[in-house]
């Protein structure tokens, strides 16, 4: 099998732009150009539904092909297409002798989850200052969002839940330095504001040249594009 394939790449697009329907064509390509093998397939998506359709397009591509190869349709069933909890789930059940987990792990509870960081909060002293002193910190008792210990504590869970859709750098540092070249390339050094917003008024402008009319235009018959950008437009 050959490796040559892109370390990273972005395709930055909205609801309904065909995000699924490019990956599905690019990996059903690697796979008939031998650049990739099925079983080695890593996809991830935000729903169930959408990882059983992009495997069934994949596999219904490779099917259609004159010189089909029944080997390769087989082991699209081992590929790891699935949403990101499953795929971390499989990990964990495929490994869990060799990293020491458990052979049947599951999904904590809320209930679970705020039992741990009372535990974890009167374990550490990191949070005394705040705690000590709760009302210096705007957090005081109101009978529609609990105590001021419970508005602490929901803080603290939505801050953990940003924190795990935040990728920890070092994991994978060959894409942590492709992204960076990416970002350099095409806005230029950050550290600048005045650079940063310079760049970002050519690239809008560029945009606009390339495409006068509006580009919803090319979606309104879509209806999840049209959905989406209610969702995040309205008024």
């Amino acid at each position: 099998m050959s490796t040559k394939l892109p370390p990273l790449t972005i395709v930055p697009a909205s609801a309904g732009a065909g995000k699924t329907y490019w990956i599905q064509e690019t990996l059903t390509q690697w796979v008939l150009e031998n650049k990739i093998a099925p079983d080695r397939i890593a996809a991830v998506t935000f729903t169930e539904a959408a990882a059983d359709e992009l495997r069934l397009r994949i596999r219904k591509s490779i099917m259609q092909q004159d010189d089909l190869d029944i080997d390769q349709v087989l082991k699209l069933d081992q590929a790891y297409i699935s949403t990101l909890h499953a795929f971390g789930m499989r990990i964990i059940e495929e490994y869990c002798f060799e990293g020491g987990w458990s052979p049947q792990p599951r999904k904590l509870s809320e209930d679970e989850e705020k039992v741990l960081i009372r535990q974890a909060l009167s374990a550490t002293d990191q949070a005394d200052i705040i705690i000590s002193n709760l009302r210096r910190y705007g957090y005081k008792w109101d009978f529609t969002a609990g105590s001021a210990e419970d508005q602490l504590r929901s803080q603290l869970e939505r801050m953990l839940s940003r924190h795990r859709l935040i990728g920890r750098e070092g994991v994978a540092p060959e894409l942590t330095r492709e992204l960076v070249q990416v970002i350099r390339k095409t806005y230029g050094r950050t550290r600048s504001a005045a650079t940063l917003e310079g760049n970002l008024k050519k690239a809008v402008a560029a945009l606009l040249k390339a495409f006068p009319e509006s580009l919803v235009d090319l979606y309104l018959d879509n209806a999840t594009f049209t959905k989406q950008v209610a969702k995040d437009y309205r008024a």
